[in-house]
């Protein structure tokens, strides 16, 4: 209901903002936050390094004969299955008793007669006699019978301020919104009229009738088609159930399916090719298969335990055939050889090109050099903190990855558009809280008390997981 939806926000959003950052905290934060790196970094393309490298394709014919157990098929397997859903159960739904259910549930589609009602309610008030409010309230009732504006009326005397400045107007009711008093009111009253006075709790009422809504009562026609749709799944799913323990009965001691699968009037269905890795309609799930390939199924040769699907479906299956691998032919798997060749010769690329610039900074050489003299891109950033930095992205994670030394401390990273990066950290300034600004200190202390809620929300949850009782119908 609204009521429990409001409830758990307001809970959820208490525990969200209930926790806070101590200044212990908040000073690690900001060593991390506020830790400066000075970053070098040059730019290659991938197709400089590639330009050097010649994968011949002798190179790749060999690579395929010498390492052929690399470019073989999946073993596969054909399998058997039986498959139940609901819709195996479906049948005609009897007349009598969609009459009945008609009859049980005629009331949730009726709709009563509806008013919208405006009023004029006047409270005694502190220090008032009751002849002062009586007066009051005939003052009211003289104006209203002399055709005074109701809703401009009530704007001018009315104490409930809610619907004074709307004119008095409390939107619709089925009899059912008010109390009794007014209630009884309002049913006497046509569309326009205004009643006489109206005492309650909370004081007295002169009510105006403003529209009324005609009711709307439950046609079987109308709902013939829905409640026979919902009586045919409902029956459906228990039949389904039924089967289901059956089948789970059937095929534990059972040789094969086909037994089972003539106990419950049902076919026995044959899979097309299936590997551990893919598989298609119901073997594209990875629990079907890994079921199918699991010891007890593929290497014992018994039938499954039943398996729960999506969509209300329920499974079994045994293996009805095994295929081996094979060879997959060279020329299906040229293309990704020589992929993988010119892959290794790039890593080793890179890494020998990291080496020497390595040691050409170790020599005394700048980065800045080194672009110059190769042809490089370079680029560097100051000051870098982990976030709002124009560093890549692929670059920051990698400089704020890096161990600062003494000397050299070199480091390479994929870049997007096919570059790489040769990363040098030159420089860290430890992060300190004094160097945040108040804005910055107010920011992660926000940021980390919000992490700190939700951990919190999250652990309460578990709490009541845990230490509450479940119930099943």
């Amino acid at each position: 209901s609204q009521a429990q939806e409001l409830v758990v926000s307001q809970l959820e959003s208490a525990i969200l903002s209930s926790d806070f950052m101590t200044p212990a905290e908040l000073s690690a934060a900001a060593d991390v936050t506020a830790e400066e790196r000075d970053v070098r970094y040059l730019v290659i393309d991938r197709q400089e390094l590639l330009d050097g490298l010649q994968v011949t394709e002798d190179v790749v014919i060999a690579y395929y004969e010498d390492n052929g157990a690399d470019f073989v098929t999946e073993e596969q397997a054909i399998a058997q299955y039986i498959e139940l859903s609901a819709e195996d159960f479906f049948a005609p739904v009897d007349p009598e008793e969609l009459e009945d259910q008609f009859e049980a549930v005629k009331s949730e589609y009726e709709v009563s007669e509806q008013a919208r009602v405006s009023h004029i309610l006047l409270v005694q008030r502190d220090g008032e006699s009751k002849a002062d409010y009586a007066l009051r309230v005939d003052s009211v009732a003289s104006q209203l019978a002399a055709d005074a504006d109701f809703a401009a009326l009530a704007g001018q005397v009315s104490d409930d301020i809610g619907s004074a400045s709307l004119g008095g107007e409390l939107g619709f009711t089925d009899g059912s919104a008010f109390p009794e008093a007014m209630e009884e009111a309002i049913a006497q009253l046509g569309i326009g009229e205004i009643s006489a006075a109206v005492e309650t709790d909370a004081g007295i009422h002169f009510i105006r009738v403003d529209d009324r809504v005609a009711g709307e009562s439950a046609d079987f026609a109308a709902l013939r088609a829905e409640l026979e749709a919902s009586i045919q799944r409902s029956n459906a799913e228990q039949e389904l159930l039924v089967a289901v323990d059956a089948l789970r009965d059937l095929s534990f001691n059972a040789a094969d399916l086909s037994g089972p699968a003539e106990a419950l009037g049902v076919p026995v269905q044959l899979s097309s090719p299936v590997s551990r890795s893919e598989g298609s309609g119901i073997f594209s799930a990875s629990n079907v298969r890994s079921t199918l390939f699991s010891d007890e199924v593929f290497d014992a040769g018994n039938n499954s335990e039943v398996l729960e699907l999506p969509g209300n479906r329920f499974l079994a299956l045994r293996v009805d055939s095994k295929i081996p691998q094979t060879q997959r032919p060279f020329d299906d798997v040229a293309k990704a050889v020589r992929a993988r060749l010119e892959a290794e010769a790039l890593e080793l690329r890179l890494s020998e090109l990291l080496d020497d610039v390595r040691v050409r900074v170790q020599d005394g050489q700048t980065v800045e050099k080194i672009a110059q003299a190769e042809g490089w891109e370079w680029r560097v950033e100051l000051a870098a903190r982990r976030s709002g930095s124009l560093l890549p992205r692929e670059v920051s994670e990698l400089a704020f990855r890096m161990q600062s030394t003494n000397g050299a401390d070199l480091a390479q990273v994929a870049l997007p558009g096919d570059q790489f990066a040769i990363v040098e950290l030159a420089d860290v300034t430890p992060g300190s809280i004094g160097n945040l600004s108040d804005a910055e200190r107010t920011m992660i202390s926000n940021q980390m008390a919000t992490v700190k809620g939700q951990i919190g929300l999250l652990e309460y949850r578990r709490a009541l997981r845990s230490n509450g009782d479940i119930l099943t119908r």
